[in-house]
């Protein structure tokens, strides 16, 4: 943490090659010196920076500057404002396996997201030449179509789709219950 006199300006290292940059706006200064902690784990995923007051006394800068600091934290997701509950650090050094398969939602929950799901459409659609083609079945044959829209955090950012061949889908749950 930087702790300041009360008069006395945050000299913060902000640019990439390593020089001072003491002309830069306070809320500059902040949000490098904030990153940085981030970055070291200071302030881990799924964990909360200090309260704004907090942050206005460590930094000795107003509150609209420590407001202006956090924005440009939130615009490069590194952080979430939630009124009432405060800023979380968000995991934003997503690491692909690419052994292994995850949903939108595991990935989008392992960032810090509330994730759910808003409306639901299911019909049946005849299989056009290419869907037959891809789900390797004749054409014309009914299949199920399901969708839904992934929410997070209350914000659209999905619209998942399932297709399902209705004669297999029906055989195999016919076998189930008869199991």
């Amino acid at each position: 943490m930087v702790y300041c006199k009360k008069d006395q300006k945050a000299d913060i290292d902000i640019s990439r090659e390593g020089k001072k940059m003491k002309n830069a706006p306070a809320y500059v200064k902040v949000y490098s010196r904030l990153k940085n902690e981030i970055n070291k784990g200071t302030y881990p995923v799924g964990g909360f920076l200090p309260k704004e007051c907090e942050l206005e006394k460590i930094y000795q800068v107003s509150r609209t500057t420590v407001r202006n600091a956090v924005k440009m934290l939130v615009q490069e997701g590194l952080v979430e404002v939630r009124q009432g509950s405060g800023t979380r650090v968000l995991n934003h050094k997503a690491i692909q396996n690419y052994n292994k398969v995850t949903s939108v939602t595991e990935s989008l929950m392992k960032k810090g997201y509330r994730v759910t799901t808003s409306d639901m459409m299911i019909d049946i659609i005849s299989a056009d030449k290419q869907l037959a083609d891809e789900l390797e079945i004749p054409e014309g044959t009914s299949v199920a179509r399901i969708q839904r829209l992934q929410l997070a955090d209350e914000e659209p950012v999905t619209l998942m789709e399932n297709l399902s061949n209705m004669r297999k889908s029906l055989a195999s749950r016919r076998m189930r219950i008869s199991l």
